[in-house]
């Protein structure tokens, strides 16, 4: 009475139909029902009885079993048809419509009666996500597996028929070589149905279809992207060169007015010098005189070029021009908006100071532009204008240290001359210490004269008679030695050799670093000469 269940009974089922069953056909009940018919009778119909009975026994046996149920459900009549793959394209030919989710749905159905996970996923429909999809096709992929057992199938060989134990062996073996191969094959029609399903599953190529749109679209929103990046790179270099070549134009102009402005203030410092010098003609016999281009650049911050140029012209020596400037300086002082004007009474000789309107008024202040007032001005024109001190002549032993300063700071050197001075005045302990500018004009003076002999060239240190110093039979005075023991005591030899020789080198007049070494060497082998005469007279 199961039939119509199929391979859909459960275990519930089973045992209420195997009752049903016991209380038809078993051999008392069906002796209880025959208690009026014949002996023959009554034994055919026992034999028949017990025989059905038994066959209920088995049949309940192998049904309560989970694998030979699954083997005896694996006899009952399947439907194992798969599509060809081209229903979708005889469909079309056709003119009619594919139901893919119809067919393929079906058999997937049938098939999944076999599977042992449960549940089984469904094929879905048109509206199932990508996800749903590709789990379907994963379960039936991979995780597939059917319980399908071909032993009752495959038996083709009766081991119980066989003669020998041997020979009933190999009929086992054979029976599971081709029941291995059912199952193989099996699983061959499993893979090749999902791989058609998969092939026409409208799904997959509408998912395949949205992938690629999205990629194209991705592809063409990163090279607008790309575009616009360059562009506005593009924009943003051809924005800094119009800033740089405007900026370039602009330092340009501003360079071109500050040389201008140089060659102006050049201009004017040398028309007024040369007016200045007309008038302090007296000065010349001690110093040169010169205003340097702080001083100028402070005064004519107060005084136009014009005005210093007639002041200039105006005066008749250095002090009738230091009273004019700092009459011009106070009146500017007072009145720092007006422009100054110089005339002479031809019959008195005296000055008069006039003034007028001044471009310049709206820039003039009464502090310059390096912090210097009108009044510190006149001080520094009134040093300015003073006459200089002949200067200190050069002795011997300057000149020399002059001499070794220029070779110790080659040309090049960063404050080279302010070096050399420095160097010439700490070395000799000099009380006035030679200047920067001393050190420069003497070395042009010796530079421009026609060389002599160091006997013509040297200069007395006094007046006093030069004191003759005794040369031994080595060209060393008593002098040079002592400024090479006072080398070596000065520099220890832990300094490096050839720094070292150097700087004695440098102490000693006339003598180079080779001469010095040697004579060194000399003083060393004496020295040892006597220890040994010494240590011998002692023996």
């Amino acid at each position: 009475g199961l039939d119509s269940f199929g391979v859909g009974v459960d275990d519930e089922m089973l045992r209420r139909a195997y009752h049903k069953a016991l209380l038809l056909y078993h051999p008392d009940k069906l002796s209880g029902t025959s208690s009026d018919a014949t002996k023959e009778k009554k034994k055919k119909k026992d034999d028949q009885g017990d025989a059905v009975f038994l066959a209920v026994q088995k049949a309940f046996a192998i049904l309560s079993d989970e694998q030979t149920r699954r083997a005896y459900d694996s006899t009952n009549q399947f439907d194992e048809w798969i599509p060809t793959g081209r229903e979708a394209e005889e469909a079309e030919e056709a003119g009619e419509e594919f139901d893919f989710y119809g067919m393929y749905g079906r058999v997937f159905k049938s098939n999944a009666r076999f599977a042992i996970q449960q549940p089984v996923p469904e094929l879905g429909t048109s509206a199932s996500t990508e996800k749903e999809v590709e789990a379907f096709y994963e379960y039936w992929s991979v995780r597939f597996e059917s319980w399908r057992d071909f032993g009752l199938e495959a038996r083709e060989h009766d081991p119980e028929q066989a003669e020998d134990r041997y020979e009933k062996r190999w009929m086992i073996k054979e029976n599971e070589k081709i029941a291995k191969k059912r199952k193989k094959e099996e699983y061959a029609r499993i893979a090749l149905l999902v791989d058609r399903a998969r092939t026409n599953d409208p799904r997959i190529k509408k998912f395949a279809h949205d992938r690629a749109e999205a990629k194209r679209l991705t592809k063409i929103l990163k090279i607008d992207a790309q575009m616009a990046a360059r562009v506005a790179e593009e924009a943003i270099h051809f924005l800094k060169q119009q800033e740089a070549a405007s900026q370039a134009k602009k330092d340009a102009d501003a360079a071109k007015q500050r040389k201008a402005a140089r060659d102006k203030l050049k201009k004017a410092k040398r028309r007024a010098e040369k007016a200045i010098w007309a008038v302090i003609s007296e000065a010349r016999s001690h110093a040169d005189f010169c205003i340097d281009d702080d001083c100028f650049e402070a005064l004519s911050s107060i005084l136009e070029p014009e005005e210093l140029v007639a002041l200039a012209e105006q005066a008749d020596d250095s002090a009738d021009f230091q009273r004019l400037l700092r009459n011009a300086l106070n009146t500017k002082r007072r009145e720092p908006t007006i422009r100054l004007a110089f005339t002479k009474d031809p019959h008195t000789g005296e000055h008069t100071l006039h003034t007028e309107s001044s471009s310049k008024a709206d820039n003039i202040n009464k502090q310059t532009k390096n912090g210097t007032s009108a009044e510190q001005l006149s001080n520094k024109m009134n040093s300015v204008l003073t006459v200089k001190a002949p200067p200190k002549p050069w002795t011997e032993e300057e000149l020399s240290m002059l001499a070794k300063a220029i070779k110790r700071f080659p040309a090049g050197a960063r404050q080279r001359w302010e070096m050399i001075a420095d160097h010439v005045s700490s070395q000799l302990r000099l009380e006035i210490p030679r200047t920067k500018d001393e050190c420069i004009a003497k070395y042009q003076e010796l530079q421009a004269a026609p060389k002599r002999t160091k006997a013509q060239t040297e200069i007395p240190k006094s007046s006093a008679p030069p004191v003759v110093h005794t040369v031994d039979e080595n060209g060393w005075t008593e002098q040079q030695q002592k400024q090479l023991e006072r080398g070596l005591a000065m520099y220890a030899a832990s300094l490096e050799a050839n720094e070292r020789w150097k700087l004695i080198a440098a102490q000693v007049d006339g003598k180079s670093k080779k001469e010095c070494v040697e004579r060194y060497k000399q003083l060393r082998k004496a020295v040892q000469a006597s220890q040994v005469v010494s240590s011998s007279s002692k023996k």
